[in-house]
Parts: structure tokens; sequence; C-alpha cells
């Protein structure tokens, strides 16, 4: 859906192919969008080397040598997940120290000896033909600023996608989150939030979580409606 018009108690959602579907109420659920690092390629060779899912990906570089950029939680655990299945990995962070990270996450890090972190240290370039098959840093490692890897995990973040929430004039918080009741409505009479895109939970963006609120905005939408 590229964008929704609201006609009193009544929108139509657009969506890019042309088609357009009418309703008396909108949930919108439609998540995070992750923070990239701008780099030439980055897109292209996603799924080709290239992720922003430790979970989802890791078990397909046994054996490998990867790098994960970031310096929270996320990333954290993401380098301890991969160094159960990958040869080497490098965890490459600008910052001087990691932030804020779990205990536990940090003690298995620790623990993890073929995990190698490069702190102050920016990933500037992708190597590769039609994947990746290196990554060129800004400061030397080992006397070289090209490191040989098989995959790159960018795990930096991700922001709330907003584009249709400012659309119909949804309230939003500091962080651009939806902002919404028990019942997950927001300030737009017959809109509902629900997911990563909405305050309700904090900073617990999880799959359940998620889910819970896709209930609850489901049954009052229903009930808004009945």
């Amino acid at each position: 859906v590229d964008s929704i018009d609201r006609t009193g108690h009544c929108f139509e959602a657009m969506t890019a192919s042309g088609e357009t579907y009418q309703g008396t109420t909108v949930i919108l659920a439609v998540g995070r969008e992750r923070r990239k690092l701008g780099l030439q390629n980055e897109d292209a060779w996603t799924g080709k080397g290239v992720s922003f899912c430790c979970t989802c990906d890791a078990p397909l570089h046994r054996g490998n040598t990867v790098a994960v950029v970031g310096g929270g939680d996320a990333a954290v655990k993401g380098a301890v997940l991969l160094s159960k299945y990958a040869e080497r990995v490098y965890i490459v962070y600008r910052g001087a120290a990691f932030t804020r990270p779990e205990a536990a996450n940090l003690r298995l890090l620790n623990e993890s000896a073929n995990v190698e972190r490069l702190f102050n240290t920016n990933v500037i370039k992708l190597i590769g033909n039609d994947g990746v098959s290196g990554i060129l840093l800004d400061q030397e490692v080992n006397g070289s600023t090209e490191i040989i890897v098989n995959g790159l995990f960018i795990e930096i973040g991700a922001d709330p996608r907003t584009d249709l929430a400012r659309q119909l004039g949804i309230q939003l918080n500091d962080q651009d989150e939806i902002i919404g009741d028990k019942d997950m409505l927001t300030n737009v009479h017959g809109v509902f939030g629900a997911g990563d895109v909405t305050d309700a939970s904090g900073e617990l963006k999880q799959t359940l979580t998620a889910a819970a609120q896709g209930a609850l905005a489901a049954t009052a939408a229903y009930a808004d409606v009945s």
C-alpha cells in the first residue's frame, strides 16, 4: 500500500500496482525498516552475503568467515549466534565500546573464542562481483583494510515505517512510533496500530508482543464496525 485517503469514516488504500481497497477501519501493522549503511550494492546483494537477520541466516554460514556491524545488544547477540556456525566472526563497531548489551549476551561473547572485536572502525565498501566476498574498512586490521568474508550482517537498528501514519495524521511519539490506547486505537477514529510500528510494548519488540497487539487491534476493529 502506497497511500491511504480518508473521507469521514471511510478509507481507500491504494497499492503500488494501482489496485484500491475500501474499508471503514484500518489496522497499520507495517513494522519497522532496518537501518542500512548506505553502501553501494547493499540492496542488490541482500541475500547474496548481505543480511539483516542473524537468526534467519546464521546457519547458512557454517564454516565461513562473517562480519557483524553494530554495537548494541542485537549485534552482540547476533555475533554470539554466528560464532556457533561460522569459523570466524568479526564484530565491527564505530564506537569505542558496546552500547548497553545485556550482561548475559556480553558474557557469552567473551566466551566465544572465534569472535574478534573491531572498535572505532567502519565498513566503507562491499567487495565482490555478484555478492559479498569481502569488506573494506577505514582502519587496518592485521596490516590490511580489506577483510575476506562470506557474509555481512547489519545490526544497527530499525525505524518505524510511518509514511501511511503521517498521511492519516496519526499522532506519533518522539521516536516516531504510533501512539495507541489499550485497544490499539490511534487518535484517528477507525485507525488502529499493531506491532513494532507502535509504542505499545516499549522496547520489547518481539513477535509475541506484536501478535498480541494484532489480536487486540483486530478485536477492536471488529467491534467498531459491528
